[in-house]
């Protein structure tokens, strides 16, 4: 078998990032490996290389292991998620949206990690992707921790109510009105936000009572 690498000082070839993860045995041998999450994960290059390759987005986002084998690993809460270049990377892939959002794992499995609302509702990124993503309210807003989790982090009120997203998307979102404002959380979080007076009062009504009322 030809395969394609690099040189080291000593003439051994040994196979580069760009071959392995462009390799059509990727998927079905390293992801379904179980020290790709002890060792690959937790390895200093993971990060610096992995994450930074372009076939990593195009491969492992596009393989059918990545949901039953990626986001039900224990390793994808406390290292992927912990990583510097999850918010950089993950979310500006354009597999986030259409792969990881529509994932049936997502609700079950993403939601229930801590590390969920402390880097994704931190990131930079969260509201230009996922808010934008017509997945997300699919999704997101028809889990069942949404009124028991998301509505009681503290970073829900301060992230979230202050995205320039909010009230062009989440507020004309049709489960909002359906979930959110059913939730028992929405009167005791929501309306004791400061970013609620400021930014949902100032949506204009499309049509309904407060419309006309306004």
């Amino acid at each position: 078998m030809v395969c394609a690498g690099i040189e080291n000082r000593e003439g051994k070839t040994f196979i580069g990032p760009s071959v392995l993860l462009s390799s059509p045995q990727f998927s079905s041998i390293l992801l379904n490996s179980p020290q790709f999450f002890s060792v690959f994960l937790s390895s200093s290059q993971f990060s610096s290389v992995l994450l930074s390759s372009p076939q990593f987005s195009s491969v492992l986002f596009s393989s059918p292991q990545f949901s039953s084998i990626f986001l039900s690993s224990p390793q994808f809460s406390s290292v992927l998620l912990n990583s510097p270049q999850f918010s950089s990377v993950l979310l500006n892939a354009p597999q986030f949206s259409s792969v990881l959002l529509s994932s049936p794992q997502f609700s079950s499995v993403l939601l229930s990690f801590p590390q969920f609302f402390s880097v994704l509702l931190s990131s930079p990124q969260f509201s230009s992707v996922p808010l934008s993503s017509s997945q997300f309210f699919s999704v997101l807003l028809s889990s069942s921790l949404l009124s028991s989790v998301l509505l009681t982090s503290a970073l829900f009120t301060s992230v979230l109510l202050s995205s320039p997203q909010f009230s062009s998307v989440l507020l004309s979102s049709p489960q909002f009105s359906s979930i959110l404002l059913s939730s028992p959380q929405f009167s005791s979080v929501l309306l004791s936000s400061p970013q609620f007076s400021s930014v949902l009062l100032s949506f204009p009504p499309r049509s309904g009572p407060l419309a006309r009322r306004l």
